[in-house]
């Protein structure tokens, strides 16, 4: 499951940002101005705070709580202060660009920014940490053109230390593995590849980082995403026609589910050249699991986190794996220890919230559930099935209504399904849990569950395709 955009710095300096535009608006924040057809505004520096924070998130939603740490660094503000804040920056918006830029309010979450048609804009000095993500990804495109066709030998350009440094951030940002993280990352590379369009190694990580993406975008940004993949993997192999992470990012874009054998060709083919290859690597491990070789997926997963010790993508599986393989005490203490190093990192919440539940622990799971200071964002319908299920397995509930209120979620999308299929199985309510499987995996049976994600809701383990990982788990 992946979370909203918290990891705003909770320091902006107004006067290092660059300009950047918003549609036909052309916003400084060094100046704190909005200049639109309209006319021009002007910012108190707390509003321009916020719209600096909205535009970093967007297209995504800015919760509240984010909203409070980034503009007013964590300190205590009643809820006037934002809605004051909010209100100003709405009325200026509207005085520079009439409503081409404006504030969305999402009930109960927070603020969207919607542009129409944002093109934003790069200062010579921007700072890394503080580009634009749109403007990164536009510049991936603007230099394209600029990168010749290579030969079959490569020679890495001399990389500046802003290129090194971009491409470290959009490392960094990418193993955090949530969708916005995704998001950013393909800013930082796609700003690399822009001041270095000669570099295959920088063209080959933003090839994954959009093919990472390809998953987690809306309906309407799935094909450019793609088709970004294959544009960013053409360059790499262009420069260079054995780049590791673009011969990956080409074998991770098709979807797994249902065209099993050639998924294992794909991977096989770059782990035969490149075995220490993490996104590659990764996807071998999920695959494995996913087609029910849990033995080999455990073998897989020991040595990809040996190499990875601090990579929660990596080592939340080895709660599943040692969890599938019958190591329960290993299990608690891997599950435990990765909790204190990501508290709050969705994956890792709920690796921890299934092992304690569905291993004897139930008691534990709802103490951890109703602790809303640590828990991630879940969905109300969401979190009361959950917990009904719970409930019952610690026998402080009604199984018949645990099972009802998990078959109603399950309908609803497929990170709830997914969900569903764990709980009803711990129930006992194994034809409910096939069921439930049988309409998710094969499109099938009485129920008809929503094959696409709902926006806002969870999103656990890439499971905004069909995966099959929860089969193979106890």
């Amino acid at each position: 499951m992946h979370g909203s955009a918290e990891r705003l710095s909770p320091a902006f300096d107004l006067a290092a940002l660059p300009d950047f535009r918003c549609g036909d608006a052309c916003i400084s924040p060094s100046t704190r101005t909005i200049r639109g057809l309209q006319g021009t505004a002007t910012l108190e520096p707390r509003v321009m705070h916020v719209l600096v924070a909205l535009a970093e998130t967007q297209p995504g939603v800015l919760s509240r709580d984010a909203l409070l740490a980034a503009c007013w660094r964590g300190r205590f503000v009643g809820e006037d202060a934002i809605n004051r804040a909010i209100g100003e920056l709405r009325r200026a918006l509207r005085t520079a660009t009439g409503d081409a830029v404006r504030i969305e309010t999402i009930p109960r979450i927070g603020y969207r920014l919607v542009c129409a048609a944002p093109e934003p804009i790069v200062s010579a000095v921007a700072a890394p940490s503080r580009i634009a993500r749109r403007t990164l990804i536009t510049g991936a495109f603007a230099t394209a053109a600029a990168v010749g066709i290579g030969v079959g030998w490569y020679v890495r350009p001399r990389r500046t230390a802003d290129v090194a440094a971009l491409i470290l951030q959009g490392d960094q940002a990418l193993r955090q593995g949530l969708p916005d993280a995704d998001t950013q990352g393909v800013g930082f590379y796609a700003e690399a590849v822009r001041r270095a369009p000669g570099d295959a190694e920088a063209w080959g990580r933003l090839a994954v980082a959009n093919a990472t993406v390809a998953e987690y975008a809306g309906l309407g940004a799935i094909a450019r995403s793609v088709a970004a993949c294959e544009l960013a993997a053409g360059r790499a192999l262009a420069l260079d026609p054995a780049q590791p992470d673009a011969r990956a990012a080409l074998a991770i874009l098709p979807p797994m589910f249902g065209d099993w054998m050639a998924t294992r060709d794909r991977l096989g083919a770059v782990l035969a050249d490149h075995p220490q290859n993490l996104p590659t690597g990764l996807m071998q491990g999920m695959f494995l699991m996913a087609t029910g070789q849990v033995s080999a997926s455990d073998r897989f997963g020991a040595a990809l986190a040996g190499r990875e010790p601090l990579h929660p993508m990596v080592q939340f599986r080895r709660i599943y794996h040692n969890w599938s393989m019958g190591r329960t005490e290993a299990m608690h203490r891997q599950a435990d220890r990765i909790l204190l190093l990501w508290p709050r990192h969705p994956a890792v919440w709920f690796a921890r919230l299934w092992t304690l539940a569905f291993a004897g622990r139930p008691d534990r799971a709802l103490v951890m559930l109703d602790d809303a200071d640590s828990r991630p964002s879940i969905p109300p319908d969401v979190l009361r099935a959950l917990r009904q299920a719970i409930a019952a397995l610690a026998g402080n509930g009604s199984a018949a209504a645990a099972i009802a209120a998990n078959i109603a979620s399950a309908v609803e999308g497929p990170s709830r399904a997914v969900s569903a299929v764990m709980c009803l199985s711990a129930l006992g309510a194994i034809d409910d849990a096939m069921a439930v499987a049988q309409s998710y995996l094969l499109g099938a049976g009485p129920l008809h569950v929503r094959m696409r994600h709902v926006p806002g809701d969870l999103s656990i383990n890439d499971q905004r395709r069909r995966k099959t990982m929860m089969l193979f788990v106890p």
